[in-house]
């Protein structure tokens, strides 16, 4: 199928990459993460998470996106780590208790107004886990996510030049 001129996708794809939104962007992920992974590791309290990883990109190549808003990014990695260690305790780690943690956080998100994509990794990480407390869900889930939004806020305000948060709640 030819694509129209002028699409969005042609656009896309035609658009160039500016060097410094790329290295500012590179580099505000490589910080976040680097901030949290020395905090988790002076403190022997782990603040981090694989879906950070995700949520960085996000955070520091769209800031205007709705995923990237403070609300998405805590309250979606904060009820989806919550639900993938409610359904740990009630249902165990099985194929199907994993499929389902995933799309009860997905319903969650979206029913509270809190879609964060690389949220919905949350409960497959705290299902595989096995074992774990409701503070090992409060200590990288909320502290964490607060900590990259707060890293955002002033890296992409004051480096990058763009407005973050487009709002808060």
């Amino acid at each position: 199928m030819e694509e129209l001129k002028g699409s969005p996708v042609t656009k896309n794809r035609a658009r160039r990459l500016h060097s410094l939104r790329l290295i500012g962007s590179s580099f505000g992920c490589l910080v976040v993460i680097g901030i949290t992974a020395f905090l988790s590791t002076f403190s022997g309290l782990s603040f981090l998470l694989p879906s950070f990883g995700a949520s960085s990109v996000i955070l520091f190549v769209i800031p205007a996106s709705a995923y990237a808003q403070p609300r998405s990014i805590v309250g979606g990695h904060l009820l989806s780590s919550a639900i993938g260690l409610a359904v740990y305790f009630g249902l165990g780690t099985t194929w199907w208790s994993l499929s389902l943690s995933v799309g009860i956080a997905v319903a969650a998100m979206l029913l509270s107004k809190t879609l964060h994509p690389p949220a919905a990794a949350d409960p497959l990480f705290f299902m595989m886990q096995g074992g774990l407390s409701w503070q090992m869900v409060m200590i990288p889930a909320l502290v964490g996510s607060v900590l990259l939004v707060l890293f955002a806020f002033f890296y992409v305000n004051q480096v990058l030049k763009r407005p973050y948060p487009q709002y808060w709640l």
